[in-house]
């Protein structure tokens, strides 16, 4: 485990024989289901993002159509 070392400014960066032993626990089915939900949960914000935007459209052309109806030149 890396502890407390001369790293920062005197040690612009730590080379990978300073890690080179260091153990990675992994966490099997748990590492797989975090991994997962993850990816879930980016897909749902791009979908979130991609209804949000149809939505302004939508609020857009509404409020366009009801000014022109009521003779409101439109912009």
């Amino acid at each position: 485990m890396v502890l407390s070392a001369v790293f920062g400014s005197s040690v612009p960066e730590i080379a990978p024989e300073d890690v080179a032993d260091l153990s990675i626990p992994r966490l099997g089915e748990a590492e797989d289901e975090v991994a997962d939900r993850v990816e879930r949960a980016s897909s749902l914000r791009i979908e979130a993002s991609e209804l949000e935007d149809a939505t302004g459209h939508l609020m857009e052309q509404a409020i366009e159509s009801h000014l022109t109806d009521r003779g409101v030149p439109a912009t």
